[in-house]
């Protein structure tokens, strides 16, 4: 079920991307919705987002922005991928 749920992640993720740069709405919302279930249901790719957000300001800035339009419920769930001070 963890692996169906991993895909599926992904899959909303990729289809997110593509729709940042086609007139599609709602890009936000589908990589908002996939890395939420990415965090929830893999504690690796939590830590390796939260290294990679530690390396690379503009990648944590980005998921920063996504955090704020996400909404409370998705917000906190990104929120627990920021990188310690």
């Amino acid at each position: 079920m963890q692996l169906l749920l991993i895909i599926i992640s992904y899959i909303l993720i990729f289809l997110g991307a593509i729709s940042l740069i086609s007139p599609i709405p709602g890009a936000v919302l589908l990589m908002a919705v996939g890395l939420s279930l990415l965090i929830c249901t893999s504690t690796v790719a939590a830590n390796c987002i939260r290294f990679t957000r530690s390396k690379y300001f503009k990648l944590n800035r980005a998921m920063s922005w996504l955090e704020n339009r996400s909404g409370e419920r998705m917000g906190s769930i990104l929120r627990q991928t920021r990188p310690s001070e």
